[in-house]
């Protein structure tokens, strides 16, 4: 009578195993082959070499033949010897897929490829892009079709206003204003939209590293004689290889220092979107990718963060996710994330050898072959502008002090936020209690947790400018002097945008930086009511950003029922509670027509 029992017992542990195998369970490349354990160092040694001499200084939208052997396909007709020896260099726009080999003692062979995918990368950070580094036995194809990709101009071509000029976050004169620039302003283009014609339509140009919508109308007249140039672009440009299905051999190759997988690393401090086997991935890290079996993949994460929008999954520095695949290979289900295994992290110590090898050797950037009838990513006849300040958003380490507060912006995501103040989703979801971290909106003031995972911004105390109403500054200097002992030169400091009014919606604020503004600093803008001083908002940005987005149609209304006619806001650069720089803050009116009070 006791059987029963028994065999529920034995059926409920079996059950447990597995789900525990699932998230712990790992195959090892140290069982074996053909392939001599002995020889593997010294091979992938020389392969990485190799792979530094090859492809340092890839070319954005570029694949580089990395090291014995790769083999490709492309949508056009090529020679029998293209893209067949190491060092050899081509555009992304006509490759179909890519497969490296696994290891193989035997022949001497470790294949690696290296790609340049500009993804949603702006043009304004020259050759930067999201690098996809394939070793041993992997594969990756290319889901964007030739006719469908939409490649920005490179280099970009300089255009410049006739008048007082708004810049939109769509091609649409009903989107959201993010900036307004004066007349005479030279801004970076590199695309125009589909409806472009000589009567109408918009012109993408990229302002502080971000892309925005001009209207022709507002250009001088001999800039439109040069548009027919520029390609054109849809409000989310899909660039090639930004979306692409991967798959890795899953037998072992008997040596632990040559795996099969795909590294993904974007550039410093900039948030990228990809689209890997039908999931959307929002990365601002290094990660590697692995198959398991034809069923299950792992995601790991080995520096920032990663997020799979849309399933309430983000995955932190030093943890895995299991992803479950169907037939063709696309991503069903993602599990939450656990720790990493030791082999995990031990793949990515092996990409990040490769990653450094690629960044030691940085040579000037070799021409990459073309394919007749395939366009080139730079067309051809565009000058090169004067090199843009780039303006990245790396990881902020702050000294610990009390929590501060962050209003989200528009196009802000709480993974990016988590990225800017180094903490994590889960530290911001918990203290702001937020369950959905997908779900985040403009105009929402979220706690910075102290404490958590070592993040913390210290505050200041905010205080009117000149002339507002809650008394004056204490430290710091406004832009025309050094800070004091500080070494940091306020001269060059001035808030730069809005200055000729505001609106009851979404809006870019900018600012020329100070010089020498330490790391562990951070900008503060702040808003005040004009008629009485009254602090309306404070909103904190890292020392290496000149721009930020309020959302001043949640926060006016939170402030008052009460239309609000003018505003005032400041900038000032912050070290903990001191004030290091102050600019001289800027008055206009407030544009009623975009309120609800019109």
């Amino acid at each position: 009578m006791r059987r029963p029992a028994f065999l529920l017992i034995l059926l409920l542990i079996s059950a447990l195993m597995t789900t525990i195998g699932r998230y712990t369970l790992r195959p090892s490349y140290a069982q074996t082959d053909t392939n001599d354990p002995s020889l593997c160092p010294a091979l992938v040694d020389n392969a990485l070499i190799a792979l530094g001499s090859s492809c340092a200084g890839l070319g954005r939208n570029s694949v580089c033949y990395g090291n014995n052997r790769v083999n490709a396909t492309f949508s056009q007709e090529v020679a029998p010897e293209f893209f067949t020896t190491p060092a050899d260099r081509t555009e992304l726009t006509a490759l179909q897929t890519i497969n490296t080999a696994p290891l193989s003692t035997a022949n001497n062979e470790w294949g690696i490829a290296v790609m340049n995918v500009q993804a949603n990368v702006p043009g304004t950070l020259p050759g930067q892009g999201v690098t996809f580094l394939m070793l041993g036995d992997t594969q990756v194809s290319n889901s964007i079709p030739v006719e469908t990709a939409e490649l920005p101009a490179q280099p970009l071509i300089d255009v410049t206003t006739r008048v007082v000029a708004d810049l939109f976050e769509a091609p649409d004169p009903t989107s959201f204003v993010m900036a307004r620039v004066n007349a005479g302003r030279v801004l970076p283009a590199d695309g125009v939209s589909a409806d472009m014609t000589t009567a109408g339509g918009f012109v993408r140009v990229i302002i502080q590293n971000e892309p925005v919508w001009l209207r022709q109308e507002d250009l001088v007249t001999s800039d439109l004689l040069v548009l027919d140039r520029l390609p054109a672009l849809t409000t989310r440009a899909i660039t090639p290889m930004q979306s692409f299905y991967f798959t890795s051999g899953i037998g072992t190759v008997g040596c632990n220092e040559a795996p099969s997988m795909l590294a993904i690393q974007s550039p410093d401090g900039v948030v990228v979107d990809l689209q890997m086997n039908g999931a959307h991935i929002r990365l601002g890290s290094m990660i590697t990718v692995r198959h398991l079996n034809a069923q299950q993949m792992t995601i790991t994460v080995h520096h920032g963060a990663a997020g799979i929008v849309g399933r309430d999954i983000v995955i932190e520095e030093g943890e895995t996710s299991f992803a479950e695949l169907d037939a063709n290979g696309t991503i069903t289900r993602v599990f939450p994330p656990g720790p990493a295994s030791e082999e995990e992290l031990q793949m990515g110590a092996i990409a990040q050898r490769a990653f450094d090898a690629l960044a030691a050797a940085a040579p000037t950037p070799t021409p990459t072959a073309t394919i007749e009838g395939v366009p080139s990513p730079t067309p051809d006849g565009i000058t090169t502008p004067a090199a843009p300040t780039t303006d990245t958003l790396p990881p902020v380490s702050i000294p610990s002090g009390e929590t501060a507060t962050h209003v989200v912006a528009a196009g802000e995501t709480l993974f990016r936020i988590a990225i800017r103040y180094g903490t994590t989703v889960r530290c911001l979801s918990a203290a702001n209690n937020i369950s959905n971290p997908d779900l985040v909106f403009p105009g929402t003031q979220l706690i910075i947790p102290l404490g958590c995972e070592g993040a913390s911004i210290p505050p200041s105390q905010p205080q009117a400018p000149s002339g507002g109403g809650t008394g004056g500054s204490t430290g710091g200097t406004s832009g025309g002097s050094a800070g004091g002992s500080s070494g940091v030169d306020c001269s060059t400091f001035r808030a730069t945008s809005p200055t000729d009014g505001f609106a009851y919606a979404p809006m870019a604020f900018f600012w020329d930086r100070a010089v020498g503004a330490p790391s562990s600093a951070v900008y503060e803008v702040r808003v005040y009511d004009a008629s009485n001083g009254a602090l309306i908002v404070t909103a904190p940005t890292a020392s290496s950003r000149s721009n930020l987005r309020i959302d001043l149609g949640v926060v006016l209304l939170d402030h008052s029922e009460l239309f609000i006619p003018s505003l005032t806001w400041e900038v000032l650069l912050l070290s903990g509670r001191n004030v290091i720089c102050r600019a001289p803050s800027i008055t206009a009116g407030v544009d009623i027509g975009r309120s609800p009070f019109r």
